[in-house]
């Protein structure tokens, strides 16, 4: 019994040494704090204006992020209403794949975008996670 308890905790440290080596953290750097935007803000958000955008750096200018590093991925979730969600899709880069501008194409009043897990090349070289960005179609 003793041996086999033994084998099973050797077993999961070495699945957590392995996932951390795959998977090592990546540090947060001192950046911008998580916002939501919506139409009763400042900058209305319609689907006009997602459309236009043709990435999250170009999104981020026009709601006053405070961002300068540049995106190098992000994943986009839509909480869509009347049962066609959520849909979570990724970006390599910092621009919105073809499936996302579909999603935006068909987005309503009071739809919800997540950009979350967003991740800029600091100046150093180093990834850095930056806050989400919330917004709630008006």
């Amino acid at each position: 019994m003793k041996t086999k308890l033994t084998l099973l905790l050797a077993c999961m440290l070495i699945t957590a040494v392995a996932a951390a080596q795959n998977n090592p953290p990546v540090p947060a750097g001192p950046g911008p704090k998580q916002k939501t935007y919506s139409s009763k803000e400042r900058h209305a958000v319609t689907k006009d204006v997602l459309l236009r955008a043709k990435s999250v750096n170009e999104l981020m200018k026009l709601f006053d992020y405070e961002n300068t590093l540049p995106v190098v991925s992000f994943t986009m979730t839509a909480v869509l209403k009347g049962g066609k969600g959520p849909v979570e899709l990724a970006s390599g880069s910092d621009r919105f794949t073809t499936e996302m501008k579909t999603v935006f194409e068909n987005v309503n009043g009071g739809d919800k975008i997540y950009i979350e897990y967003i991740k800029a090349m600091g100046p150093d070289g180093k990834i850095r996670n930056l806050p989400p960005i919330h917004i709630i179609l008006g």
